[in-house]
C-alpha cells in the first residue's frame, strides 16, 4: 500500500469515527470524561459536586465494537421504520377522518353583537323571513277553518262534494301560501349573503 493510499484511508476512517462517535452522542450512548486537572472551558462546560467537589466533566460516545456499533445501528433503522409507518397510518386515519367531514360554505345570518342595528338583523337572524313564517300559519289557520267548515256544510247538505271541494281549495290554499313563503325565505338567505358573507364550516 502506498504513502497517498494509506494516507487517504486514514482520513476516511477519522471522518468514519468522527461520525460513529456523534451518532452514538446522539442516541444517548454516553459517558462522563472529566477535564483533566479539573478546568473547566467550552469543552467541558458541565459541572456537577463529586464527594464535595466541583467536578467539570463533557459527554463522550461510549466504547463499542464493531459489532456492537453494527447492531446499534440495524436497531435505529428498525425503530426508525416503526415510527415512519406509524405517521402513515396516522396520517392515513386523519385522511379518512378528514373524508368524514362535512365541509361547506354557509351563510352569515346574524351580524357581530357591535355591528349594525337591531333592526338590519330583524327577520334574517336564522336565514328565515318573519313574513314566510306568519304566512305558514296563516295557511294552517286557514286550512282548518275551511276544513272544518267543509265538513259541517256536507254533513248539513249531506253532500260529500261539498266536504271534498273545500278540503281541495284549503290545500290549493296552503300549497301557494307555502310556496310564496319559501320564496320570501330564499330571498331572505341572499339577503344575508349580500350583507354579511358566508364563513366555511367543517363538522363531523
Amino acid at each position: 500500500m502506498t504513502d497517498k493510499v494509506k494516507k487517504y484511508l486514514d482520513g476516511q476512517d477519522s471522518i468514519i469515527e468522527k461520525y460513529k462517535e456523534k451518532k452514538l452522542i446522539e442516541l444517548g450512548l454516553t459517558e462522563k470524561e472529566y477535564a483533566p486537572e479539573n478546568q473547566g472551558s467550552y469543552i467541558y462546560n458541565k459541572s456537577e459536586i463529586v464527594d464535595g467537589e466541583k467536578r467539570y466533566y463533557r459527554y463522550v460516545a461510549i466504547k463499542v465494537t464493531d459489532e456492537e456499533y453494527e447492531l446499534i445501528l440495524q436497531k435505529e433503522k428498525q425503530i426508525d421504520e416503526i415510527y415512519e409507518s406509524e405517521n402513515k397510518k396516522m396520517q392515513r386515519e386523519g385522511i379518512i377522518s378528514e373524508k368524514k367531514r362535512d365541509k361547506k360554505w354557509v351563510p352569515v345570518y346574524e351580524l357581530p353583537v357591535d355591528e349594525g342595528s337591531e333592526t338590519a338583523d330583524a327577520g334574517y337572524k336564522d336565514g328565515k323571513s318573519t313574513c314566510a313564517n306568519v304566512l305558514r300559519i296563516f295557511a294552517w289557520i286557514i286550512m282548518l277553518i275551511v276544513g272544518i267548515g267543509g265538513i259541517i256544510s256536507g254533513l248539513d247538505a249531506e253532500d260529500l262534494l261539498i266536504t271534498l271541494a273545500c278540503f281541495v281549495a284549503g290545500g290549493i290554499n296552503m300549497t301557494i301560501m307555502f310556496a310564496i313563503a319559501e320564496v320570501l325565505d330564499r330571498l331572505a338567505e341572499i339577503s344575508a349573503i349580500a350583507r354579511n358573507g358566508m364563513k366555511y364550516k367543517e363538522d363531523k
